[in-house]
């Protein structure tokens, strides 16, 4: 068993001097290897579309919010008589991200 350790060793020994030497190199071409694996991963990713039956299944599931007329009338009458709810209100139709 000793002995094929040694032959093993003996064998990989110049593999590991060139390693060794040129270990920057290894690392830059590593490191952009994986840098353009993900960029282009990335790429891939955000160009891609989704397809038309999950976007269905997606908006057929989404509940849309509906208010009835009763709430309506039941803001406006109460807009109507407070007037500094309806300037709240006129203001805010003007500029919505005003705070």
């Amino acid at each position: 068993m000793n002995k094929y350790i040694v032959a093993i060793t003996t064998k990989f020994h110049p593999l590991a001097n060139a390693l060794r030497r040129y270990r920057i190199a290894i690392f830059v071409i590593s490191f952009l290897g994986i840098y353009t694996f993900l960029i282009m991963q990335v790429n891939m990713l955000s160009s891609k579309e989704p397809d038309p039956a999950t976007v269905n299944s997606q908006q057929q599931t989404t509940k849309r919010l509906t208010i009835d007329q009763g709430s309506i009338d039941r803001i406006l009458e109460l807009e109507e008589q407070n007037i500094d709810v309806r300037s709240l209100f006129e203001q805010a139709r003007q500029n919505p991200f005003n705070e």
